[in-house]
């Protein structure tokens, strides 16, 4: 009776972990998906934010490149 019972616990248990498991898995998706959109976001407003400044600036990429090379 002893030994069933452990068994059955040792189930139970191995159960639960494999349930936590599949939540940590689910929500570490969630994040990876959360965490591409803000890369997105971010680039999308870096090329926002570098076609604020070439207009501000009156660079164009060409003039951009050579000021870049010249550093």
């Amino acid at each position: 009776m002893t030994t069933a019972n452990n068994d059955c616990n040792l189930e139970s248990i191995v159960l639960q972990l494999v349930q936590q498991n599949n939540q940590l898995t689910d929500q570490t998706n969630k994040l990876i998906q959360q965490n591409n959109q803000l890369i997105q976001i971010n680039s999308d407003q870096t090329a926002q934010i570098r076609m604020l400044l070439d207009e501000i600036t009156g660079d164009d990429d060409e003039s951009h490149n050579r000021n870049l090379d010249d550093d």
